[in-house]
């Protein structure tokens, strides 16, 4: 009887301790699937740093986009941090130790969030400053607006996350419901950027001073139109998300996901673009280099005109 009394205590203890520990085989997998995902990103974002290294040691000017690159992979490094934090929440919930895990993903994920930031809207900055430079010269770019968001958008960055830490740390419903008014805020105002590049790529009333530029200027428009929409929409579609976290918390899990993918895909579509950008860069200057010690000129005016920086 005693025995017997002795094996009760044990099943019932057995039975406690699985129910503080729940496990969640999906969870695990949809958050370690987006890690990879990050990881991957990442690792491309550092071969745009090293080709960007290489430009820098073949023409000796320094790169401009050199921050903006080490910022969208410091960023991974925060969201795959903050989704390993998650893991523990939503994939294996252990009773008195989730709710910390809860808060340091919140944090990392809201870090993350702020480099992922600068690097978007700096890439997007910088975009548009290239399309105006080329299309209203030097002089244009002096609007005091591309000034003061170039000279400024990091500590803007900083602040928000600064003061968005407190919230996200004590309440989770304002944290969302304030998450899903900046993103709406930022969705406005990349549709507005969107709108008015999409006027201006069917513009006729613009005379360049050279066929290449005819060509090139709406082409250039249409793809900032593009590209702009493709965050503005990725931003609505986060704010639906952040609104839906603070609502309901039995999905939150999913709903965490599928956030960390977008950010995912408007992470890398800026660093696509880059890429290609700078793959571009690096033909100029081996074409330069070999003007240069072959004497000739005509393959790299060639090369130039064919580059849509």
């Amino acid at each position: 009887m005693f025995v017997g009394e002795m094996m009760r205590v044990t099943m019932e203890q057995a039975e406690d301790n699985m129910k503080k520990i729940e496990i969640n085989v999906i969870h695990i997998v949809l958050y370690s699937a987006a890690m990879m995902m990050y990881s991957a990103i990442a690792i491309y974002a550092l071969r745009i740093y090293k080709l960007d290294v290489l430009i820098q040691q073949k023409n000796g000017v320094k790169s401009a986009v050199r921050y903006l690159i080490s910022s969208a992979g410091i960023s991974c490094i925060f969201f795959m941090l903050s989704m390993l934090f998650y893991i523990f929440v939503f994939g294996v919930n252990i009773d008195g130790i989730s709710d910390g895990m809860d808060i340091a993903g919140r944090i990392f994920a809201l870090c993350g969030g702020g480099f992922a930031g600068y690097f978007i809207f700096g890439i997007t900055i910088r975009t548009i400053t290239a399309m105006v430079l080329a299309e209203g010269g030097i002089a244009a770019i002096r609007h005091t607006g591309f000034v003061l968001i170039q000279k400024y958008l990091g500590y803007f960055m900083i602040a928000l996350i600064i003061c968005l830490i407190p919230v996200g740390i004590t309440s989770r419903e304002a944290y969302g419901i304030i998450g899903a008014s900046i993103f709406f805020l930022f969705a406005s105002g990349y549709g507005y950027v969107s709108i008015k590049f999409f006027i201006l790529s069917r513009a006729e009333g613009i005379q360049p001073e050279s066929l290449h530029q005819q060509r090139r200027i709406p082409r250039r428009c249409r793809e900032i139109y593009q590209s702009t929409m493709i965050i503005s929409i990725g931003f609505i579609l986060n704010a639906i998300i952040f609104i839906l976290l603070g609502i309901y918390h039995d999905i939150d899990g999913y709903l965490a996901w599928q956030s960390y993918v977008i950010v995912g895909v408007l992470i890398y579509a800026p660093l696509h673009e880059l890429m290609r950008t700078t793959v571009r860069i690096k033909d100029l200057a081996d074409a330069n280099l070999f003007k240069h010690l072959t004497g000739t000129g005509a393959a790299s005016v060639e090369g130039f005109h064919q580059v849509d920086v």
